[in-house]
């Protein structure tokens, strides 16, 4: 689970696909996109930093929807992470061949035992 909240959310794959998906395929403008430009007063000069603020300081839709999707990935990461977990389990058996072999004849050689001994007595 941590693996897919480190790519969810540090990672700019998502935010990029879904860029593509809603304004450019060809990601062209993407990296103004992403850049908010501080307020007035901050700083001297004229500074941006990356983030998905409107001019008002609230968070953009682009910034839910990423979100939303972020949230979903790791969902979605985590299922198919335990799903191949659980097939691997399934596939590979928890006794080896040639022990479960040996604990079926000795079981075998144990009840054999155990019958000529009661027909015996």
């Amino acid at each position: 689970i941590t693996n897919a909240f480190l790519i969810a959310f540090t990672s700019e794959i998502l935010q990029e696909c879904l860029y593509a998906f809603e304004y450019n395929w060809t990601l062209q403008g993407y990296t103004y996109f992403t850049l908010v430009a501080a307020e007035n007063g901050t700083t001297r000069l004229p500074c941006m930093y990356q983030d998905f603020k409107r001019h008002d300081g609230e968070y953009s839709p682009f910034y839910w929807k990423l979100f939303v999707i972020r949230l979903a990935f790791v969902l979605i990461f985590e299922h198919l992470a335990f799903s191949i977990s659980r097939l691997l389990d399934y596939i590979i058996p928890d006794i080896p061949k040639s022990l479960d072999i040996a604990l079926r004849r000795e079981r075998f050689l144990s009840k054999r035992a155990t019958t000529e001994l009661a027909t015996a007595s």
